[in-house]
């Protein structure tokens, strides 16, 4: 049965008889419904066309659902571009101690961490509280983000570390390039030797820039 296409969809001709025009509709109907009522998605589409739209589910524990554009004429590999969702985050807000060696460590609680749902380029926030109890008034302590238990990037953001538990805060940002899927993005802690360091309050968040 003949028909025009446009974006995919199958629309009858003029000249097409009245019962292969009314089977032309229907499957008009079957393709725009789900379109139209859009369920989330737990793959992208396989065959996908430019402007589609798709609803994906990252994370069904927290109901986190991200709506991707799908731009073809985009130069990059991950042409799925973010349009709008909630952000996918974890958190510790329990009070840990860290080796104090200048060196990065997990907390004894690591993390927290996330597990990138889609291939792509992603933008990270992160923040935490720290303090230490040495005789110092003060001491640096460092975050770093490590991708597939790399070694941290170097644009770690850094605090200052007051004596004593009142602690000092610090967020970051920064954007993930060419992650892969599954990929675990951990946050990882460093303080100087003898700093005596403790690390709280800890969120880690990413959105996609572009996935694929």
């Amino acid at each position: 049965m003949p028909a025009n296409t446009t974006h995919g969809f199958p629309y009858p001709l003029p000249t097409e008889p009245v019962a292969q025009g009314a089977q032309a509709i229907q499957n008009l109907a079957a393709a725009v419904d789900p379109v139209t009522f859009r369920p989330a998605v737990t793959s992208l589409p396989a065959s996908p066309v430019d402007g589609q739209i798709a609803y994906f589910l990252a994370s069904a524990t927290a109901g986190v659902i991200w709506q991707l554009r799908y731009r073809a004429a985009s130069t990059s590999s991950w042409k799925w571009e973010f349009c709008g969702g909630g952000v996918f985050q974890s958190e510790s807000l329990t009070d840990e101690a860290i080796t104090s060696d200048g060196v990065y460590h997990d907390s004894p609680t690591p993390g927290p961490s996330l597990t990138v749902p889609l291939a792509g380029d992603y933008e990270v926030e992160f923040t935490f509280d720290a303090y230490t109890l040495g005789a110092a008034s003060q001491s640096m302590g460092t975050v770093g983000l490590s991708v597939a238990a790399a070694a941290p990037f170097a644009y770690a953001q850094s605090l200052m570390g007051w004596s004593g538990t009142v602690g000092a805060g610090a967020t970051g940002r920064a954007i993930a390039l060419n992650v892969a899927a599954a990929t675990v993005l951990k946050l990882v802690y460093k303080f100087p030797n003898g700093a005596a360091g403790h690390v709280r309050e800890r969120k880690l968040a990413i959105r996609p820039v572009r996935v694929g």
